[in-house]
């Protein structure tokens, strides 16, 4: 890559800690690796772009425009890379122990971790702990106190990598299983790329652990609906189209629900309204669940349930049936606000600001299981 480190000042006796400057500013140039292409112009193996554009947003991730070199037309590809860096952007490292920006001595511990072969026994190992229902997040592995030892970073920041990780899988998954979307109410998926992270020691460059993993998906020209209410009159659309726009979301919410996927990050924050035509599209999937894993679970779990009622009667029975838990795809996807968290709040939003009143005019959907497969009927 051809940005460097950098430090940002913070007082302190000991002097003011040495953050790693953000990498991907306009103007700079990186070495992209693409893995698997959807696009003509977006051939597989390794090109030089320009970041373009910074993009601002709620997301967990960078995202930037790009400038991608077209491989058969030879014009440039514009396409918004969106990366999954365990060290980007500090919202990513924000947890219960407050918010830790990436440092030097981070990597110098992450790159031991690395080095003494201990990743993947820590994946091993938060994997039988998650499988026995045992919390866990990345600010587990750090002690109550500061300086930090070497091990306790390395694991950390191993924990940030398999968070990152999970992400990028489930971003991917989404994209395929929403195929027929794509283009529609989610962006294109152009293709899944991947760029080689610095080192400070030389011998671990090129290392599959330091990779960062993205993908490249269409740029969408327009504003994010949860600003609708806030924009000018010269840039917003006309009020009598409001509705529709905001209907179109959850709309679209519930069409994402009815092909298996329940977003756990479903807000008007995550919806873009392209200018001139009012389409709207859904993006950020980098956290969701999938109706297949959830039913399995399930059906493990009444499976649970039914042993239990056996050794304890009809009364243990009701305390599990009582507890509040979805126990079917339907249930865990109004848990989870889908696709009411559009909605409700941005409604709520548009009277407030505006004196619109769209809270009764927006109808919502629920999911209804037939013999055959769930189907959108109007609540």
């Amino acid at each position: 890559m051809s940005t460097k480190s950098g430090s940002s000042s913070s007082g302190g006796a000991q002097g003011p800690p040495k953050y790693t400057r953000f990498p991907y500013q306009p103007q700079t140039e990186h070495n992209l690796n693409v893995t698997w292409s959807n696009h003509d112009d977006i051939h597989l193996g390794s090109s030089a772009i320009t970041i373009t554009r910074r993009c601002t947003g709620g997301t967990l991730s960078p995202v930037v425009e790009i400038d991608f070199p077209g491989a058969a037309s030879g014009n440039k590809t514009a396409a918004i890379l969106k990366l999954f860096d365990r060290r980007h952007p500090p919202t990513f490292r924000d947890g219960v122990t407050g918010l830790r920006p990436h440092r030097l001595e981070d990597d110098l511990a992450w790159e031991d971790f690395v080095r003494q072969d201990k990743l993947d026994p820590f994946m091993d190992e938060i994997s039988r702990s998650l499988k026995e229902n045992v919390p866990w997040s990345p600010d587990y592995e750090l002690s109550d106190e500061e300086p930090q030892s070497q091990e306790s970073l390395g694991r950390y920041e191993a924990g940030l990598y398999r968070t990152a990780m999970e992400y990028f899988e489930c971003e991917t998954r989404t994209y395929e299983q929403l195929k027929d979307l794509q283009g529609i109410c989610i962006p294109r998926l152009y293709a899944h790329v991947f760029l080689d992270a610095p080192t400070i020691d030389p011998a671990l460059a090129g290392r599959p652990e330091f990779r960062i993993y993205g993908i490249l998906i269409e740029p969408i020209r327009g504003f994010v609906l949860s600003k609708l209410p806030n924009l000018p009159d010269e840039e917003a659309p006309p009020r009598d189209l409001w509705r529709n726009i905001v209907q179109d979301a959850v709309h679209s919410a519930n069409g994402i629900n009815k092909r298996g996927v329940v977003m756990h990050d479903c807000r008007a924050g995550n919806v873009l309204v392209e200018v001139n035509t009012n389409r709207v599209v859904l993006q950020d999937f980098a956290q969701c669940s999938f109706r297949d894993e959830l039913e399995a679970q399930f059906a493990e779990e009444e499976a649970a349930g039914d042993d239990d009622n056996g050794e304890n009667g009809e009364e243990g029975n009701q305390d599990k049936l009582s507890d509040g838990m979805p126990r079917s795809y339907e249930e865990y996807v109004r848990s989870k606000g889908n696709p009411f968290a559009i909605g409700l709040p941005l409604t709520n939003k548009i009277l407030r600001k505006t004196g619109v009143n769209l809270r009764d005019k927006i109808r919502y959907f629920r999911l209804e299981e037939e013999a055959d497969n769930s189907k959108i009927i109007w609540g």
